[in-house]
């Protein structure tokens, strides 16, 4: 956990970097962010909170939000828990989304992809699926991509490799597959701390 000048509160995932400049604060809050983190974000509406990654940029103004940003195959997420994020692409200053709790956003192969409800929409040059995000309700409360703050990893239906890299974190070990065709097996599972459960 660490604490931001301006009282923000951040959790980093394991493999993560988060930095900010000597002048956070003074106009609007920037931090870059490499890997993953949780923020609790104090609200100051005269100076947007700002995470940079590589591919997207997360604007709020002071809400509770998830950003999945590691260097791997893994898709580049935001999820709201609370409150609503702005979600722009770099790739195109004019490809922005906005988020409201329960929702989140993923981007991969330049593609981006809002899940909230079951529906379909086109945006030019963005197109995105929509459906909700459950919270895990009976444990934590909170939607199964920030769980980890929880010390809980849920997967669901995601393939073995995925599933690898983020147990590789998790326990920081490294996993070789003997097998290729073991990579795109379907796993769902629940990690709590250092037990693991089938369900």
């Amino acid at each position: 956990k660490i604490v931001l000048p301006d009282s923000t509160s951040v959790y980093l995932n394991s493999g993560s970097r988060l930095a900010y400049g000597r002048d956070f604060g003074s106009g609007n809050r920037n931090v870059w962010l490499k890997g993953e983190a949780f923020f609790e974000v104090t609200k100051d509406a005269a100076h947007p909170f700002l995470v940079n990654t590589d591919r997207m940029i997360v604007k709020v103004l002071g809400t509770v939000f998830n950003v999945k940003a590691y260097d791997t195959k893994e898709d580049i997420e935001t999820t709201v828990v609370e409150g609503k994020v702005e979600v722009s692409l770099k790739e195109g200053s004019e490809k922005k989304v906005i988020l409201l709790p329960s929702e989140k956003i993923s981007l991969k192969n330049n593609g981006m992809t809002k899940e909230v409800t079951s529906s379909h929409a086109v945006v030019p040059g963005i197109s995105y699926e929509v459906k909700t995000v459950e919270p895990d309700i009976k444990e934590t409360g909170m939607p199964e991509e920030a769980v980890w703050v929880k010390e809980k990893v849920i997967f669901t239906d995601e393939p073995f490799e995925m599933v690898a890299l983020k147990m590789e974190r998790w326990y920081d070990v490294h996993i070789h597959f003997e097998n290729e065709k073991m990579r795109n097996i379907l796993i769902m599972l629940i990690l709590m701390k250092r037990c693991i459960y089938y369900r």
